[in-house]
């Protein structure tokens, strides 16, 4: 499958899809398929699940960024809405599924260390050369960044989303 065959089908596809990107040598990926497997049939008609080897498919693997595996992505109306890199424990997938089959919010990662590092200082600078300067409104924006280094809400525009799907199944 080439990657426009593929994102016309994610397009095309009613129901969310959830695509596994795994490799017969990968011993991560060998830990979580028979989980994937086994949620692929308890969800079977309300979450698809397609497989994708990455030793098949590096067009793809390079359309979609995928770097590392195991990588589940996410696909709702053929467009990416969460990505999981690495291997998680069953009541991880589980709870994914679970969201994906109410149309609710996603979990997701939260940023890397080093990108945190970068919005702590950046968020510092803002605030200090606002302040320095009389510039509040930079200052305004460089509280947020740091606020947002450190606490993490889902963000509004998804609660929103999934909110909105809800009401359009009904």
């Amino acid at each position: 499958m080439n990657p426009e065959n593929f994102l016309e089908k994610l397009k095309q596809n009613p129901r969310p899809v959830v695509v596994d990107f795994w490799a017969s040598w990968c011993g991560p990926c060998s830990l979580v398929r028979p989980i994937i497997a086994s949620l692929k049939n308890e969800f079977k008609g309300r979450v698809d699940v397609w497989e994708v080897n990455a030793d098949d498919a590096p067009d793809l693997m390079r359309t979609y960024g995928v770097m590392s595996i195991p990588t589940l992505i996410v696909f709702e109306s053929g467009r990416e809405v969460e990505r999981y890199v690495g291997a998680r424990p069953a009541g991880f997938y589980t709870y994914v599924f679970k969201k994906l089959a109410e149309s609710d919010v996603l979990p997701h990662d939260p940023p890397a260390p080093g990108i945190r590092i970068m919005m702590l200082v950046g968020g510092l600078l803002m605030t200090f050369y606002g302040l320095d300067g009389g510039l509040y409104y930079i200052a305004a924006a460089g509280g947020l960044l740091l606020l947002t280094t450190f606490f993490e809400p889902v963000s509004i525009y998804k609660q929103l989303e999934a909110r909105l799907r809800k009401r359009k199944k009904k």
